[in-house]
């Protein structure tokens, strides 16, 4: 099977790096990256809700000082 890497060195180094096997290396390098990216898209959903919260916070301390 001819390889699809285009650099051959680098195979070995992402399947190592990866702990796979070198021909389960595209698979387990995807399902990390989509790993990544649902962690991101969840630590962005907890940074909107943060600024949601400090948002009221703000706003009831507004109306406080403004009576």
């Amino acid at each position: 099977m001819p390889s699809t890497c285009p650099i051959s060195q680098e195979c070995p180094v992402r399947s190592t790096l990866l702990g796979t096997r070198l021909q389960d290396a595209p698979d387990a390098l995807r399902k990390r990256l989509d790993s990544l990216a649902a962690g991101e898209r969840g630590l962005g959903r907890l940074r909107e809700a943060e600024l949601r919260d400090r948002a009221q916070q703000l706003a009831r301390r507004s109306r406080r000082q403004g009576r």
